[in-house]
């Protein structure tokens, strides 16, 4: 295990903002399902649901930045190396490659859950347990992707610095 003294401050960044982005979304997933369902929430209750967690993953990156900030002018620690950018953009993009996968199966199952509704009979007793015309299910789903993109990216990060292999 590589102690933090040795970590260089990305993969030190890159472990907070994995930490506050599973800790704010667990948050969320406290809020938006009961009993492995995804509940249907009124207006208000999606609007505090959605300010709420923007604003606490506001919040708390900021705290992340500030003390990042602080520690970079006491100590004078120099620019991201080579390998560091490399393991950003890694870590980048298995996020977006995770968010734009996910993005079009949501997608598709509006486009096959809409074609289902035209025949209402094949479908008789079936719920699914997402339903595009249900906001609360379409703002979980989207939120879920935002959170676990960005899980996925420092995830990928924190693995690459620890084995090593840098952005390749």
């Amino acid at each position: 295990m590589t102690r933090i003294e040795d970590m260089s401050e990305t993969q030190r960044r890159a472990w907070m903002t994995l930490i506050v982005d599973v800790a704010v979304f667990l948050v969320f997933l406290r809020g938006a399902t009961t009993d492995w369902s995804i509940d249907t929430l009124s207006a208000g209750g999606q609007t505090s649901l959605f300010i709420g967690v923007i604003i606490m993953t506001i919040i708390l990156h900021a705290i992340i930045a500030s003390l990042f900030e602080q520690r970079q002018r006491k100590d004078d620690i120099t620019d991201k190396d080579e390998r560091d950018i490399n393991i950003e953009r890694k870590g980048a993009s298995y996020g977006f490659y995770f968010l734009a996968i996910f993005l079009n199966l949501i997608v598709g199952h509006i486009v096959l859950q809409n074609s289902f509704d035209n025949f209402p009979e094949a479908t008789a007793g079936y719920d699914a347990v997402f339903d595009y015309r249900n906001t609360s299910h379409l703002v979980f789903a989207l939120l879920s992707a935002a959170f676990i993109g960005d899980i996925i990216k420092n995830a990928t990060m924190i693995f690459a610095y620890h084995w090593g292999r840098g952005g390749e």
